[in-house]
């Protein structure tokens, strides 16, 4: 028989809550009941009466029980649920308290499964004491805690704390009116190089020319001004969202469990157990790279089946932190990696095809131009495009080449991978986490005898790596899937897969 550890029922004051969740139709009631002045004014109180009864019959009817095997819960007036969920399902213990919530001195608790998309259960609300008394027992009888761990919980060990200059800084380069912005803010800086005497004549020759094309420029200049407030006042105002949202961040770590606390309104704790991540992602876009930012994401099979964890931040492991700091916490996360190993580049097929598909492209639209006459302007149109889109092409496709690449680690049984061409972004997941890895490639692929690889982890998330040789190809998906070969062993590989013969 199960041994019952933690029982007990929600604080009373989730009344409250719930009759707050009922304000706008109680009082929409009220007022229609105030309007009418009549005998429905009786009909009126009674339904707000009925409404603030269920809330207390809920409360009254809502249990919960830890045993050593499972969570049960048992909720309902008219129709009552019964909810079991086994301890080793639970990957996620999460806390959030809102403002209502922090006033009344209580926190919604979130039972997280690696099985369901969002919360499998919620309780709201308990005590700070009683939620935290319930993750204790679960923590110490499941891996969060195995059976038999000590009776007493570790201490928990600071990782990281992020600064609110950091979080402010996530937030001004989350958007591209952030690109633009910081792009006029550049200009402007250079033009200031030029020392101010000159930059003091270019105000001068500027406003002289307003001045004689005022009623020409002066609904220009308007809409322009108008334009770069509205795009400063967003970046403003992400910026300070962003802050707000992960305002006093912190991440620590205790038997294996990374908990993470933040929020200035809404305060957020979440764990997520090392067994239950399943990508760990390293990301640096063009911005963040200027200002030395990295965000550090964490897929575990719950975010990866939450299509909106990307816009919620339910995968933000670290939100802002510099490139040394988060190559530190990549071997806390996946032990034994080496986070600065050198990577394997892959063909150089990528951009060679990325200037050929540009140069037909130019082509074709130089060549349209030119059939529809031979006007000056279209001749210049063409040459430009015929010499721009081939070149930029060019240098993208060396860049993200330059950028793509892989490492396996034998030692610690991980695949890093790289991309980007103005961005950096680096991922690693253990082979142990990969359900299936897909080899495909179009008519070109098999000409030019490359492979593009697509590995799926527990609960769907996907890592993909690109323009790999054959070979390469099909050792890598030996390797991740642990294939046996003829000796009857499984297959391992050097910390470094043998470079194809074009790599210099």
């Amino acid at each position: 028989m199960a041994e019952v550890l933690v029982e007990g029922r929600l604080d009373p004051r989730s009344i409250v809550l719930r009759i707050s969740d009922q304000v706008p139709q109680i009082g929409l009631l009220l007022a229609v009941m105030l309007y009418q002045r009549s005998v429905e004014a009786g009909l009126y109180l009674a339904l707000a009466a009925v409404t603030i009864g269920y809330s207390i019959l809920e409360y009254l009817r809502f249990r919960y029980r830890l045993t050593d095997e499972a969570l049960e819960i048992t909720s309902g007036v008219l129709v009552r649920r019964e909810r079991r969920i086994q301890l080793d399902r639970i990957h996620d213990l999460a806390q959030t308290r809102t403002l209502l919530r922090r006033v009344l001195g209580v926190v919604t608790v979130s039972v997280e499964t690696a099985s369901s998309v969002g919360a499998e259960a919620k309780l709201d609300a308990l005590t700070p004491v009683q939620a935290q008394t319930l993750r204790e027992a679960i923590e110490r009888i499941t891996a969060l805690g195995k059976k038999g761990a000590p009776e007493t919980v570790a201490d928990e060990t600071p990782l990281h704390r992020s600064r609110p200059f950091e979080l402010l800084l996530l937030g001004a380069t989350n958007n591209r009116a952030g690109l633009v912005v910081a792009a006029l803010l550049l200009v402007l800086n250079t033009a200031t190089e030029f020392g101010r005497e000159r930059s003091a004549q270019g105000l001068i020759v500027l406003l002289r020319y307003l001045e004689q094309e005022g009623s020409r420029m002066g609904p220009v200049v308007a809409i322009a001004g108008a334009v770069f407030v509205f795009m400063a006042l967003g970046w403003i105002v992400s910026a300070v969202l962003t802050w707000v949202k992960f305002a006093g961040f912190t991440l620590t770590e205790r038997d294996g469990v990374f908990r993470r606390k933040y929020g200035l309104l809404t305060t957020q704790e979440q764990a997520v157990p090392r067994r239950y991540v399943q990508i760990l992602r390293l990301e640096q876009s063009v911005l963040r790279r200027l200002v030395r930012l990295v965000v550090v994401r964490a897929d575990n099979a719950g975010s990866a089946l939450d299509p909106k964890a990307r816009q919620t931040g339910v995968d933000v492991f670290i939100p802002a932190t510099s490139r040394a700091a988060a190559e530190a916490i990549v071997p806390l996360v996946v032990p034994g990696v080496d986070p600065v190993a050198p990577y394997t580049r892959t063909s150089g097929t990528l951009w060679r095809r990325w200037t050929f598909r540009a140069t037909v492209l130019a082509g074709a639209v130089a060549g349209t131009l030119l059939l529809r006459g031979d006007a000056g302007w279209r001749v210049v149109v063409a040459g430009t495009v015929l010499a721009l889109l081939p070149t930029v092409a060019l240098v993208a496709g060396l860049l993200a080449h330059r950028r793509l690449g892989f490492f396996v680690d034998s030692d610690a049984r991980c695949l890093a991978v790289r991309f980007g061409i103005l961005g950096i972004y680096r991922a690693w997941v253990p082979f142990d986490r990969v359900q299936c890895v897909t080899l495909y490639a179009t008519p070109f692929d098999r000409f030019a005898k490359v492979r593009h690889l697509q590995l799926v982890v527990t609960g769907g998330a996907t890592l993909r790596l690109g323009y790999v040789p054959v070979e390469t190809a099909e050792q890598l998906r030996r390797t991740l899937m642990g294939e046996v070969g003829e000796a009857g062993e499984a297959e391992t590989t050097s910390t470094h897969l043998p470079a194809p013969a074009w790599i210099g």
